[in-house]
């Protein structure tokens, strides 16, 4: 089963740069000095987007350890991604209204990442629970397909020439070569019958 890539952009100096594939990890998913971390930490600016990897329903909470938090499960009830250290509640809030059980559909914004918690630096923590237990966010398959690649500036623009394709061409040269045949012809009917008439 593939997922919508949880990141939908990354705020770069204001302005949100589309993710077109999947991001470094800063701490994995396992052990982690005496403890276990329940999720993989993916470095992002604050503010950047994220979004909603399947259709489900929102929940969020605030804690001393993950800070801001957005949950969504699966219609099923059987997966759930977590999104912990996020920038402020008041974004999320106006998204699900401060209530439990709002649903979302896949691809929606949910939030903006942030940097609250027990936190070290600017990240997204996410975790993936699988029927009650976690699994590691970066060993699942995610899709890309439906996010828009990133704004390009081109630079100067020219105008291109009109391009007409190759048969079109030759069809337009024939048309011409008959008219041009066809006006020869008619001119010179006309000096033949008027040889004729003078003749007569």
């Amino acid at each position: 089963m593939s997922f919508l890539y949880p990141i939908k952009s990354r705020n770069i100096d204001g302005r949100q740069q589309t993710v077109t594939k999947t991001l470094p990890i800063s701490s994995a998913f396992g052990p982690r000095g005496s403890g276990f971390h329940n999720g993989i930490d993916i470095p992002v600016p604050v503010g950047s987007y994220f979004q909603a990897p399947f259709d489900g329903y929102l929940s969020n909470s605030v804690n001393p350890s993950g800070g801001n938090q957005v949950i969504i499960t699966s219609v099923d009830s059987t997966q759930r991604f977590g999104f912990a250290h996020l920038k402020n509640l008041e974004i999320s809030d106006t998204l699900i209204d401060e209530r439990d059980g709002r649903p979302v559909s896949k691809g929606t914004i949910i939030g903006l990442s942030g940097n609250t918690g027990n936190s070290t630096g600017p990240h997204l923590h996410l975790t993936y629970t699988l029927n009650g237990e976690k699994k590691d966010p970066a060993k699942l398959s995610y899709d890309f397909t439906n996010v828009q690649p990133p704004i390009v500036d081109p630079g100067p623009v020219s105008l291109p020439l009109p391009v007409f394709p190759g048969f079109a061409i030759i069809i337009i040269l024939i048309l011409i070569l008959l008219v041009t045949r066809y006006l020869k012809g008619n001119r010179g009917i006309g000096n033949i019958e008027g040889t004729q008439s003078l003749q007569t």
